[in-house]
């Protein structure tokens, strides 16, 4: 295995870990507001499950944490925010790799 492939299933990993606990954390019943963050560490743990599934579960958590982001500027919630800017940077980092890096 390449070492760009090994490192990429380890931000995956890395991802898909952080947003189960995330999703866990918020699943409350009966609105379930936290299944779609919850659900994203399925698509990032499991890459040879549908290959070009990957980078579209990772461009979503982009979208996820270019709004936190957001949110936490708002707030000057500076530490969170950085917290959201390595987060954004490892999915930017995993959509890259899985489109161009891997596919090539």
């Amino acid at each position: 295995m390449p070492a760009e492939s090994l490192l990429l299933r380890v931000a995956q990993g890395l991802l898909a870990c952080r947003f189960l606990i995330h999703g866990r954390m918020l699943i409350a019943p009966p609105d379930r507001v936290g299944e779609q963050p919850g659900m994203a560490y399925v698509r990032e743990l499991r890459p040879s499950f549908v290959p070009w599934l990957t980078p579209g579960a990772a461009i979503g958590l982009m979208a996820v944490m270019a709004s936190a982001l957001g949110y936490r500027l708002a707030r000057k919630e500076i530490s969170n925010a950085v917290f959201n800017v390595v987060l954004l940077a490892l999915s930017a980092w995993v959509t890259y790799g899985r489109l161009y890096l891997i596919s090539s």
